[in-house]
């Protein structure tokens, strides 16, 4: 398998795994995946034949699934539109998205 679809594979297998045990009591199992938007290089689908069916390695992979339980959204998008100043319970990980990524987000 080509990277990144077989972690896509994984992550997928594991989901439906959990949604067969009702995990959590869970009914319905889906993987979000996220990504910064300019990560062009994750982006580039490296095999010919794959590129028949998308052209970015998430449209690939949500083209494959056909249960609608793969969603890939930006970190932009899920994270950038917040304000983030009284999440102290997270702190730990705002402060690695904003030493990672410093046009982001604003933590104080």
């Amino acid at each position: 398998m080509y990277e990144p679809f077989y972690q896509f594979m994984r992550q997928q297998l594991l989901a439906h795994e959990m949604e067969k045990a009702r995990e959590l009591d869970a009914d319905i199992v889906s993987v979000l995946h996220i990504a910064p938007e300019h990560n062009h290089d994750f982006k580039k689908v490296t095999s010919k034949k794959l590129t028949e069916i998308g052209n970015t390695a998430t449209e690939v992979w949500t083209n494959l699934v056909k249960n609608n339980r793969f969603l890939s959204i930006s970190t932009e998008t899920l994270f950038g539109t917040h304000q983030f100043d009284d999440f102290s319970y997270i702190k730990v990980q705002l402060e690695y998205l904003k030493n990672r990524y410093p046009t982001l987000l604003t933590v104080s």
